[in-house]
């Protein structure tokens, strides 16, 4: 069948940051030439994901082929290999800053974080019912103050009062 189109809304700006345990010989270094990577083992997200796609895409940037470790189909599972000493693994700010334990680090590296964006989206084609529209307006309303660290105000300023795109079913099959 014919996937909908769709109309997206941005809310949040979504940082993909690289971490270490936060004992790691890198932690705290500026400027990490990407080569020191390719002795270190990553834990990867699976095959497909939209992590997987950037950390490969960060991999050929910086010309090394990634010791994969491990490869793990949850986010939470991957913050904690890294923070046991398993690994480096490029993963989300949220996910990695959701406990408080201070066990990650993120290394400064060329490339990263990788800026990702966070939509609400719904099928063009519908009306939405009054709740939604009252859901949508609130979170919109309300982004900055849902988005953690510095990026809050470039949060709010990047929430457009008018939906910012439109994606069709096969645009969305092409990458787009």
């Amino acid at each position: 069948p014919q996937e909908p189109e769709l109309t997206a809304y941005p809310i949040l700006r979504h940082p993909i940051d690289l971490y270490a345990p936060a004992g790691h010989a890198l932690a705290g270094r500026r400027a990490i030439d990407p080569a020191l990577l390719a002795a270190e083992p990553f834990i990867l997200r699976e095959p497909g994901s939209a992590t997987r796609r950037i950390a490969e895409a960060l991999f050929a940037r910086w010309g090394i082929v990634p010791r994969v470790r491990m490869e793990l189909a949850s986010n939470e599972a991957i913050r904690q290999a890294v923070n046991d000493g398993l690994g480096l693994a490029l993963i989300s700010r949220e996910v990695a800053e959701s406990r408080s334990e201070g066990g990650l680090c993120a290394l400064d590296v060329e490339g990263v974080p990788v800026i990702q964006q966070w939509y609400i989206a719904h099928a063009r084609s519908r009306a939405l019912p009054t709740i939604a529209n009252a859901f949508l307006d609130y979170v919109r309303a309300n982004a900055a103050s849902l988005q953690r660290g510095p990026a809050s105000a470039a949060a709010a300023e990047q929430a457009p009062a008018a939906p910012l795109m439109a994606v069709s079913g096969e645009a969305r099959r092409r990458g787009r």
